[in-house]
């Protein structure tokens, strides 16, 4: 079924709508293809009705940067691979906000997020003797990045590893970015 058969469908069967509000927002290649998507679809001219905007609407699309930035994101084929050494890996949606930046800066940058999730207490040394393998294998990952980034947290679990995170990213000339809590260890590393 259509997207428009589908959008009247969907206005005919409900008491919330009339017809020519409802639009749909189906799977795109990127989220850069929505906007665009939805001004094709009179987004702009549905929300000007509705909410008695008194706004003329351009002559010309106003989407035309956001069909650039979709093709941009679409186009890029380098990668940079970064570590993000938290307290709360094992719950991304902590850090939503902390690669939400990181992939944005990246579709600045021209390159494709390759974002490596790593549990800072698998770096420190008590690890080593409780669980080789996860130990290892952290600090394999990390060694295998272009960049390390260290948020934010709280409490003392895990400043350990943040802290050798920051140190070995320093020797090793590898670009770091502490934010909050990541930056104080930056400095705790210095010392």
């Amino acid at each position: 079924m259509s997207l428009p058969s589908l959008s009247l469908m969907s206005s005919d069967h409900t008491h919330a709508t009339s017809r020519g509000q409802v639009v749909g927002v189906h799977n795109l290649s990127s989220i850069y293809r929505v906007p665009p998507m939805l001004e094709h679809q009179g987004i702009i001219s549905i929300c000007q009705r509705r909410l008695g905007l008194p706004v003329a609407l351009p002559a010309a699309s106003v989407m035309g940067p956001w069909r650039i930035l979709a093709e941009r994101y679409e186009q890029m084929t380098k990668s940079v691979r970064i570590a993000l050494v938290g307290k709360y890996t094992s719950m991304e949606d902590s850090y939503c906000s902390v690669v939400k930046s990181l992939w944005h800066s990246c579709l600045r940058a021209g390159r494709k997020l390759d974002l490596v999730w790593i549990e800072a207490t698998d770096l420190e040394e008590p690890t080593l003797h409780s669980s080789p393998e996860a130990y290892h294998t952290a600090w394999s990952k990390l060694v295998g990045c272009s960049g390390v980034h260290v948020p934010g947290g709280f409490g003392n679990r895990g400043i350990t590893g943040m802290v050798a995170a920051a140190r070995w990213a320093r020797t090793k000339r590898i670009p770091y970015l502490g934010v909050c809590l990541g930056m104080q260890v930056a400095v705790i590393g210095e010392h």
